[in-house]
C-alpha cells in the first residue's frame, strides 16, 4: 500500500419499498422491517491516500460540514483507527472530495451510502484488509442504513435497526422517478412524532405477517409482477402530516400514469414507479417545472 494510491466510487441512493415499524429499543433506536433497494442515483467520491495521516474533506458545490459531523468524514475516521490497530503501525490518511447529486435529507440514504462507499474505498485502497461483515459493524456506529449500503446486494430485506439484512431479488426492469420537493426532514423527527403505541390502529405488525409479505414479493418477482397495492410506509403518515403537499405529487404522480406512488424512508422524496420509460421520462419533464430535483432512475443491478 502506498499513500500516493486512489480510488473513485460511486454511492447509490435508496427507496424503500416496504417499511413497517415494529417496535422501540430502551437506546431510543426504532426496529423496523423494510425493503430496501438501491437505485441508480448517485454521488461520487474520490479518495486519495497521504502520507501526513490527517482526514481532508471536500464537498464542493454544497454546504455539507466537512468535520466529523459528517458522516463520509466519521467513517474515514473509524476506519483508519481500525486500520491501524490490526495492522499494528501508523497508517496513511485520506483526501476525500465528495460530489453531492443526491438530495440531503430526503429518505434516499445519500450520507449513509456515502459512509460506505468511504469504507469501500478504503478498504480497496488497503488491499481487502476487513471482510464485509467487518464493515458492516463499522458502519452501523455511523448509521442504522450503513450497512445496506456496503452490502454487495442491490435489493434486502431489512430488520433491526436495519443492520439485519437478507439479500432479495428485486425487479430490473423498471423505471423508478424519484420527485424531491426541496425542503429537509428530520429522520430522528419523523420517528419521535411516529405513534407507536396506537397499536390499536393497525401500526404494529406481527413476524408472521411479515413472512407472508416477503413471500408475496418473491413470487411477484418471479411472475413479473410488480405487486403495486402491497408497498406502504409507516413513516409516510408522518411525513405527510408535517407536509400535505406531498400526497399532491403522490396524486400527480399517478395522475401522469404511475403504477404506484409513495414516500421514501422518512422523507420528503416521494418516487413512483413506471412499467415504461418513456412515460416516466415524461412524467420527469412536467414535474421539473415545479421542482429542481427530479431523477428518473433503475433498480441497481
Amino acid at each position: 500500500m502506498e499513500c500516493s494510491s486512489s480510488i473513485q466510487v460511486k454511492a447509490p441512493a435508496k427507496i424503500n419499498f416496504f417499511l413497517k415499524v415494529t417496535g422501540k429499543r430502551g437506546d431510543g433506536y426504532h426496529t423496523i422491517a423494510s425493503l430496501m433497494q438501491k437505485v441508480t442515483l448517485y454521488d461520487h467520491l474520490q479518495l486519495q491516500l497521504v502520507d501526513s495521516g490527517e482526514i481532508i474533506l471536500h464537498c464542493p458545490d454544497n454546504a455539507l460540514p466537512t468535520d466529523d459531523t459528517n458522516l463520509a468524514y466519521r467513517a474515514a475516521h473509524i476506519f483508519l483507527q481500525s486500520a491501524q490497530e490490526r495492522i499494528g503501525t501508523s497508517v496513511c490518511g485520506v483526501d476525500i472530495t465528495l460530489l453531492k447529486n443526491i438530495p440531503i435529507a430526503a429518505g434516499l440514504g445519500g450520507g449513509s451510502s456515502d459512509a460506505a462507499a468511504v469504507l469501500l474505498g478504503l478498504n480497496s485502497l488497503f488491499g481487502d484488509l476487513f471482510f464485509e461483515q467487518e464493515l458492516a459493524v463499522m458502519g452501523v456506529q455511523l448509521g442504522a442504513d450503513v450497512p445496506f449500503f456496503v452490502d454487495s446486494s442491490s435489493a434486502c430485506w431489512a430488520e433491526g435497526i436495519g443492520e439485519m439484512l437478507e439479500p432479495i431479488v428485486s425487479f430490473d426492469n423498471l423505471s423508478i422517478l424519484l420527485v424531491n420537493p426541496g425542503f429537509f426532514v428530520s429522520t430522528k423527527e419523523v420517528y419521535e412524532k411516529f405513534p407507536l403505541t396506537n397499536e390499536e390502529k393497525g401500526l404494529m405488525v406481527d413476524g408472521s405477517r411479515i413472512e407472508l409479505w416477503k413471500h408475496a414479493w418473491q413470487d411477484s418477482v418471479s411472475c413479473q409482477v410488480f405487486p403495486w397495492a402491497a408497498l406502504q410506509n409507516d413513516l409516510e403518515q408522518v411525513t405527510t402530516h408535517m407536509h400535505p403537499e406531498l400526497e399532491d405529487i403522490k396524486k400527480d404522480l399517478i395522475a401522469q400514469g404511475a403504477l404506484v406512488s409513495m414516500m421514501s424512508g422518512s422523507g420528503p422524496t416521494v418516487f413512483a414507479v413506471f412499467e415504461d420509460r418513456q412515460r416516466a421520462q415524461k412524467c420527469c419533464h412536467f414535474f421539473n417545472k415545479q421542482y429542481g430535483s427530479v431523477f428518473v432512475t433503475s433498480p441497481v443491478t
